[in-house]
């Protein structure tokens, strides 16, 4: 099977702020998604394209879903038995990022680092922005 996923900047820093193991694990969901960034993989399924134990998976996708990254919509099937649960991985609007950074403002100092009184910033840009007339001086050295 061909095609591409796209992993965002701010969701790249989400995860590596978590582990691994979520890591993983919203790559093998992402791998799964439709064009609306939903899919119903099984956890089995789940477990083995991430390279993870079941039990394991389970706690990853738990702490994907408290940190927003992911919903998760319980699913019945046609004979009223419950069935894979659908999994939604939404692209961070503005506004997704915007409550996200106000809850940790960061600094070029790096992420997690809070400042008093200072507006929230995306830790990303931020780095990149005051880092080029740094590596502008060190290039004319």
């Amino acid at each position: 099977m061909s095609g591409w996923s796209q992993l965002e900047h701010d969701a790249v820093d989400r995860l590596s702020a978590m582990g691994p193991m979520e890591i993983a694990v919203y790559v093998a969901l992402l791998r799964h998604c439709d064009q609306h960034r939903k899919c119903f993989p099984s956890m089995a399924k789940i477990a083995v394209a991430a390279g993870i134990k079941e039990r394991r998976a389970r706690m990853a996708v738990s702490n994907l879903i408290d940190s927003g990254l992911m919903s998760r919509q319980m699913r019945i099937g046609k004979n009223g038995a419950m069935v894979s649960p659908t999994y939604h991985l939404p692209l961070l609007t503005p506004q997704d990022r915007a409550a996200h950074n106000a809850g940790a403002a960061c600094d070029a100092r790096g992420p997690g680092t809070k400042r008093q009184g200072a507006p929230a910033r995306n830790a990303t840009l931020t780095r990149t922005n005051e880092q080029e007339p740094m590596n502008k001086a060190r290039a004319h050295s």
